[in-house]
């Protein structure tokens, strides 16, 4: 459930008793709406590395959202995630899978908060729990808190870049093996 105040509108309900409670405070629902809103749009970030990977998850999450937005008759939804799915399709096209470009910090950010926005919107406006929104467009999230373990336990400086991410080792795994049997071309880097 969420209310309106004179900010806009913000996180009232997540369907978790004791956090729902803390956000019958106005003040507290705004905090965690900006840290909920803002905490995805990194996570998106945090994802686009290599081969298009951010382009392919979000698109996929834009699909759940879109099939979601179209059971429960959001019409408006719908279109923003159809509109979000043309545009990554575009941009995937072009970069899988020799990763030749990235989105940038710009285009991470904008599609991340594209669709934490779109996902606000369903909860918003119609009967979604908000579970199910966690369960689409869940794996950012738990890519972030996955190289926060990992750099935690590894005591890796946070600031500095790696090719550890989750995404990335599933990614070298997947193209060895396929080098190995030949079906990937000899020129896509493995690392």
């Amino acid at each position: 459930m969420w209310m309106s105040l004179d900010a806009g509108i913000v996180i009232a309900q997540t369907d978790v008793a004791p956090l729902d409670a803390v956000l019958t405070i106005p003040i507290i629902a705004v905090a965690f709406t900006a840290f909920a809103l803002s905490g995805f749009t990194h996570a998106v970030n945090i994802i686009d590395g290599l081969n298009g990977l951010a382009s392919d998850i979000c698109i996929t999450m834009l699909a759940g959202l879109a099939a979601v937005a179209n059971h429960v008759g959001s019409g408006l939804v719908m279109s923003l995630a159809i509109a979000g799915i043309c545009g990554l399709i575009g941009f995937w096209l072009l970069n899988y899978p020799r990763g030749k470009i990235f989105m940038g910090d710009g285009g991470a950010y904008f599609i991340g908060l594209w669709i934490a926005i779109c996902a606000a919107m369903l909860t918003m406006r119609n009967d979604v729990n908000a579970f199910q929104m966690v369960a689409v467009c869940g794996y950012p999230v738990i890519e972030t808190i996955f190289s926060i373990y990992r750099r935690s336990v590894h005591q890796h400086p946070l600031g500095q870049p790696d090719r550890l991410h989750l995404h990335s080792l599933i990614y070298q795994r997947i193209a060895s093996r396929l080098q190995r049997r030949n079906v990937l071309a000899p020129g896509i880097v493995t690392r």
